[in-house]
């Protein structure tokens, strides 16, 4: 039986709204993969770095203090912890997948000058957050395959 055309557009306009949940999910999970690359510490990679990707130096404290919260609550700690984030995310939700190590700021953009113990510094930014958000052609284009994904 077909449907009138009032149900055909309701039905297309409800998939659409369940698919925008999706799409923005989906695009905020490769931002977050991406935010989560690591790469081993200076002392392993004789002092080279790649921009984008989060310094493991021994403790593995800056890679391992990503906090995840959705809508203000905590659900997770780690890397990864932005699965549980988004598998609970509704559209119009506010999720958030950021490092809270104290020095994760001056890791993301580098620092010059003297810190307040004294130590002179000349460290380049890594910008693990800037590149995951910026990269792959930027959030429009991860929107733009995310939402091919869920078109039909």
């Amino acid at each position: 039986m077909t449907q009138s055309f009032t149900a055909q557009v309701r039905a297309w306009s409800e998939k659409a709204k369940r698919n925008a949940g999706l799409v923005i999910a989906d695009a905020a999970q490769e931002v977050f993969k991406d935010m989560s690359q690591r790469q081993p510490g200076v002392k392993e990679t004789g002092g080279t770095f790649e921009i984008g990707k989060v310094p493991v130096g021994d403790s593995g404290l800056l890679a391992n203090s990503m906090l995840t919260t959705l809508n203000g609550a905590a659900v997770g700690s780690g890397p990864e912890a932005y699965v549980a984030g988004l598998a609970g995310f509704e559209l119009g939700d506010t999720i958030i997948h950021a490092f809270t190590q104290e020095y994760a700021m001056r890791i993301e953009y580098g620092f010059q000058g003297t810190d307040s113990l004294g130590r002179s510094y000349d460290q380049q930014g890594r910008f693990m957050v800037r590149e995951a958000i910026n990269g792959a052609g930027g959030w429009q284009s991860r929107i733009d395959t995310s939402a091919a994904k869920f078109r039909d």
